[in-house]
């Protein structure tokens, strides 16, 4: 049987070529930009080895990543989007 082609995932263009990356806001980062004192449970030094951090190494753009901690303050700038919705106003 023959192999399905891998579906590439389209990359979104950003200004700053960690965007995307979940490392740009994580806890555990060592690199990150986020205001986080306090919040790390465990260093990550994943962006040492990424291409984007200094041009040598690999494309590590992460997805996904077992050590990630959202930081407080990405928290609090996602909460800021979400829309509370009441029930009894919808049903009306």
């Amino acid at each position: 049987m023959p192999k399905e082609p891998e579906q590439k995932e389209v990359r979104k263009q950003y200004a700053f070529p960690c965007g995307g990356c979940v490392c740009s806001h994580c806890a555990n980062n060592v690199e990150t930009p986020d205001t986080c004192t306090g919040e790390m449970k465990e260093p990550c030094f994943t962006c040492d080895y990424c291409k984007h951090y200094d041009g040598k190494g690999t494309d590590r753009r992460l997805q996904d990543c077992d050590k990630y901690i959202v930081t407080d303050e990405h928290a609090r700038r996602l909460r800021r989007h979400m829309k509370i919705i009441n029930r009894r106003k919808a049903h009306q």
